[in-house]
This record gives C-alpha cells, sequence and structure tokens, in this order.
C-alpha cells in the first residue's frame, strides 16, 4: 500500500532509504521515534500513502492513522525505556 513522492523524506523512511527507530507498522502506517529527541517518548506515525500535508489525507487514510495513534501508548509504555509519552 505504498504510494511514494522520490523527493519526500518521509516515503524515504517508509520505503527503508533512511533509517528510523520502528515502534510500530502495519499495512498502512509506521510509526517511529521522533529522531530530534526533543521529548522523550514522542512518536511520529505516518501514512504509507504519501500526502502533502494533513488537509491534503483522504478520509481513510486519517482513520488508519487515527486508530494507530490509539495502539500506539500501549505498545510504547510497554516497550520505551521512558514512562513519558507525548
Amino acid at each position: 500500500m505504498i504510494h511514494k513522492n522520490n523527493d519526500c523524506i518521509f516515503c524515504k523512511i517508509i520505503s527503508g532509504e533512511r533509517p528510523c527507530k520502528k515502534v510500530y507498522e502495519d499495512e498502512y502506517t509506521l510509526v517511529t521515534m521522533d529522531k530530534a529527541g526533543d521529548a522523550d517518548g514522542h512518536m511520529l506515525v505516518m501514512p504509507k500513502k504519501h500526502v502533502n500535508n494533513i488537509m491534503d489525507t483522504d478520509i481513510e487514510s486519517l482513520n488508519q492513522m487515527m486508530a494507530t495513534v490509539k495502539r500506539c501508548p500501549i505498545i510504547a509504555w510497554t516497550t520505551a525505556d521512558t514512562k513519558e509519552l507525548t
């Protein structure tokens, strides 16, 4: 289900061209720890379908992302070194 844009950093992360600390992955989404490290436990949820921004995202992709967002605190709480999630 990957729809890729070769100039998009997120597409490069999803395709494995760029490294990441993967937290969760399914057919529609990928969750990684934020590389910036500004906040302990901060994660990025990315749709595997390329979008320009959230306003450009179709409702199906948004629904899939929100379902993943709901799973992430439980996954991160049981696997992360930190107990502070944002």
